[in-house]
Formats: C-alpha cells, sequence, structure tokens
C-alpha cells in the first residue's frame, strides 16, 4: 500500500501541469572506485518554460570527489560555476566551492531513507553582489517498483535552504519524480519541483537529465 501511494505521489507531482513553469535540464558522469572514491561532472541548464521554448537564463556546472566514509556515511568536495544570464546585459557569474555531507539508511519495502547536508561558499565575480555562505538540509525517501515491466526509482524530498545574507531560511523546495533505468549504467530522470522564496511566487520546474555512472 505505502508502494503504491509513493508512486500515485510521484505521477501526480512529476507531469509538467504549469504551462508557465520551467525546465531544469541537468546531467552527470559518476566514475566509482573500488577503494570508495568516486569523481562527478555535472553540466546543467535552466530554461525560463518547461518546453524549453523560452531560452536559457542560468547555466552551470560542477566538478567533485566523493567517498565513502561506511555506516552510511559519505562526504564529496566539489567546485561550482554559474552563469545567469540578466535581460540587461549584466550577466552574474558565481563561484561556489561546496562540500556535500550524506547519510543514507535502507529501509522496508525496496526503499531507503537520505540525508544530505551541503555547505556553500557564494562567491561573486561582480562587486554589485555580496558573497555569503548558504547551508541547505535534504531529506529524501527514494524507492523502486515497476509498473508496465518498466523499473521505476521514484522519489519525494524536501530541502529548505539558509543563508548568512539573510540569516534565516528563505528558500525551499519540494521535490518528487523517478529515476528510469534505461541502462546498467543509464538512467533518466523525469521530475517536478516546487521552489518557494520569500518575497516570490513560487517556481513549478519541470526536472529532466541523465545520469551517467561508471
Amino acid at each position: 500500500m505505502l508502494r503504491k501511494v509513493f508512486l500515485l505521489i510521484l505521477l501526480c507531482g512529476s507531469l509538467p501541469v504549469y504551462a508557465e513553469g520551467q525546465n531544469w535540464s541537468k546531467n552527470s558522469i559518476t566514475l566509482k572506485q573500488p577503494n570508495g572514491f568516486s569523481f562527478h561532472l555535472v553540466s546543467e541548464v535552466k530554461y525560463r518554460s518547461w518546453d524549453w521554448k523560452d531560452g536559457v537564463f542560468k547555466k552551470n556546472w560542477v566538478f567533485g570527489v566523493g567517498k565513502k566514509l561506511g555506516n552510511g556515511f559519505s562526504i564529496s568536495l566539489n567546485y561550482k560555476e554559474e552563469l545567469t544570464r540578466k535581460s540587461n546585459g549584466n550577466d552574474i557569474v558565481e563561484r561556489r566551492p561546496f562540500v556535500d555531507v550524506g547519510w543514507k539508511q535502507a529501509l522496508k519495502q525496496r526503499m531507503a531513507f537520505d540525508f544530505r547536508l551541503r555547505t556553500e561558499a557564494n562567491q561573486y565575480i561582480q562587486p554589485t553582489k555580496k558573497d555569503h555562505y548558504s547551508f541547505r538540509f535534504r531529506f529524501r525517501l527514494t524507492g523502486k517498483t515497476e509498473v508496465l515491466s518498466i523499473h521505476l526509482e521514484p522519489y519525494i524530498a524536501i530541502e529548505p535552504f539558509y543563508d548568512t545574507l539573510s540569516d534565516s531560511f528563505r528558500k525551499y523546495r519540494f521535490y518528487t519524480g523517478a529515476m528510469v533505468p534505461l541502462h546498467p549504467h543509464v538512467k533518466l530522470r523525469v521530475g517536478y519541483i516546487r521552489q518557494d522564496t520569500r518575497g516570490t511566487a513560487p517556481d513549478h520546474i519541470f526536472n529532466t537529465g541523465l545520469s551517467f555512472t561508471f
């Protein structure tokens, strides 16, 4: 029963219902080593509309090194660079080193729970933007199921954002969707993100991408 409820939430939330929503396309490659180390490269492009027609307003890339620590714990060191395109031509470039600390616990019925704390140093090239630190707390529930002979790995997550600039939790995200295995080394992501930022209307995001793991 729990698995069916999980799947129903997934199917309702992952559809691009909002015609004025955005589309974030995120692709990654991860190389895993027998000693527990891993190396990953991520590229993300954010479009103003879910159907890709209204152009890119943000793009970024990430390189990182991770290590499993045992007992479900892991850590990774990462560097991110992001470009935000502005309509007035004053584009913003941000350099963002960050550290992820995670913990994962297997549950019954082919499900698992994981927690991730991300600590970021937000550094800007433009003098008009203020450097600051931010902290992201992600709580996620994942599972494995099968529908019409299609293997799915659904997920639901919430993620509050705290930053030292506002000295408060000023942004929250809710995630739902599924990873769809296409090959032993390739998964397709289809999902929905609702992003609530203080002082602005919620963003509704259709989230897509491919994940390669070797």
